[in-house]
């Protein structure tokens, strides 16, 4: 996947999981009043489209999603997406860091990203895209500004020892005023800001500090503590059909994947069994998955090295192996005919090109295996049943230099084993 909004939801899309919903019908949608943000325009009536809360709830959003923003919006939801590639292997930015903080920090982008966040709260579906919404509006609002030293020197203090996650108490008074408020709920843990402003401070504090104070490494300690800010909040609504959510698995086999695997390759896949939602008893799958992969399904949706293991290499940060029990494109868990909602792939994998399609063996569903312009490979393998309200989905995301292990991930996506739907 390299979803567009892939980093504290950890590393995915406007929604960090392929569940999740749309907005309503958009000439019914209700108006909100953006509260003042202290732009020059003060209080704004934003009406967001039905496009841009769909794109929220989308994998990979359509290119245009930006310009489906109110217009007096749009550089905002341009930043929002210039982001999204910053945190990918294709950035545009050689250092992380400064280009979030000068992307984000742009006149007016913070107050334009704080509007849209307020407006999608209120008009679209509650979907993890709009949870990230809101922690990047957040995170925004510590990108602006130059440094101030004695901040930085506080910062830095606070940096100093990389095996301890920094204490930020002690620097709320000396920080620029617009970061007090987040930094105080940091400190506190609690307040109104939730999970979501805490990741976003977290991240938005790491930016600050590496970007602005020169503190190297602060960025990268900060984003992994944000990955621990909470548990994400996934949706498992939706009625069951005939296929029955509760039931357990058969045993998965590794087998096959670690027959696939190249000689001399560091990789060895075992089974495990795991819950694919938030309710722990529903949605049982048995998975194959590489030994020594961090579990980051309730971040990120998937397996990853975390990319600072230096026993896992050669695969790094931005390779991933994810499962799902999806609810498809439109985010509406039900019943329906599978084939004909996922027919279509060009707009959640836009810029990749199939290089195989083909249908699963032992149930409904498909493989599809793609490649981008940079040598980075994709695989997803679905299963479905036209009674269940849920798909499975297992996706592999490997970058150039790895390439060459898809077939053995591969084989591990359909080896695995959904509990709700039958597999011969």
């Amino acid at each position: 996947m390299r979803p567009i909004l892939r980093i504290i939801g950890a590393t995915a899309s406007m929604a960090v999981l392929a569940t999740l919903g749309a907005c309503g019908d958009e000439t019914s949608a209700p108006t909100t009043t953006a509260g003042d943000t202290g732009s020059a325009s003060g209080t704004v009536e934003v009406q967001l489209s039905e496009e841009f809360c769909a794109g929220l709830a989308q994998e990979n959003p359509p290119s245009d999603w930006a310009d489906t923003a109110p217009a007096e919006l749009r550089q905002g939801a341009a930043a929002i997406v210039t982001f999204g590639e910053a945190m990918s292997p294709r950035s545009p930015f050689p250092d992380y860091a400064t280009g979030i903080a000068d992307t984000l920090g742009a006149d007016g982008v913070a107050e334009q990203i704080d509007q849209l966040a307020t407006a999608a709260v209120e008009q679209c579906e509650a979907t993890e895209g709009v949870e990230v919404l809101q922690w990047i509006a957040t995170a925004a609002v510590f990108a602006g500004g130059t440094a101030d030293q004695a901040y930085c020197d506080a910062l830095r203090t606070e940096f100093a020892d990389p095996s301890e996650e920094p204490a930020v108490e002690s620097s709320v008074d000396l920080a620029p005023a617009e970061q007090r408020e987040a930094l105080e709920q940091l400190a506190s843990s609690t307040g109104t800001g939730g999970v979501g402003a805490n990741r976003g401070a977290l991240l938005g504090l790491g930016v600050y500090a590496e970007a602005r104070c020169d503190i190297d490494g602060a960025f990268g300690m900060m984003f992994l503590a944000s990955a621990f800010a909470g548990e994400a909040t996934g949706s498992s609504s939706g009625s069951g059909g005939e296929a029955t959510a509760g039931n357990r698995p058969d045993p998965a086999d590794a087998t096959p994947a670690n027959a696939a695997v190249a000689g001399g390759t560091n990789l060895t896949f075992a089974v495990q069994e795991v819950a694919l939602t938030d309710e722990p008893d529903t949605y049982l799958a048995s998975i194959v998955a590489p030994e020594g992969w961090k579990d980051d399904r309730e971040l990120s949706g998937g397996f990853t090295t975390s990319g600072f293991d230096a026993s896992l290499k050669p695969f790094g940060l931005f390779d991933e192996m994810a499962f799902r029990a999806g609810c498809g494109p439109y985010g509406r868990c039900e019943p329906k005919d599978w084939a004909a909602e996922l027919g279509l792939i060009t707009e959640r994998f836009q810029g990749r090109t199939v290089t195989e399609e083909r249908s699963v063996e032992g149930s409904d569903g498909r493989v599809l295996t793609l490649q981008d312009s940079s040598g980075g490979v994709t695989g997803l393998v679905q299963r479905w049943d036209d009674t269940a309200a849920r798909i499975f989905e297992c996706e592999v995301d490997l970058d150039e230099e790895n390439a060459a292990a898809l077939p053995a991930f591969m084989a591990a996506c359909e080896a695995s084993r959904p509990g709700w739907i039958t597999v011969d």
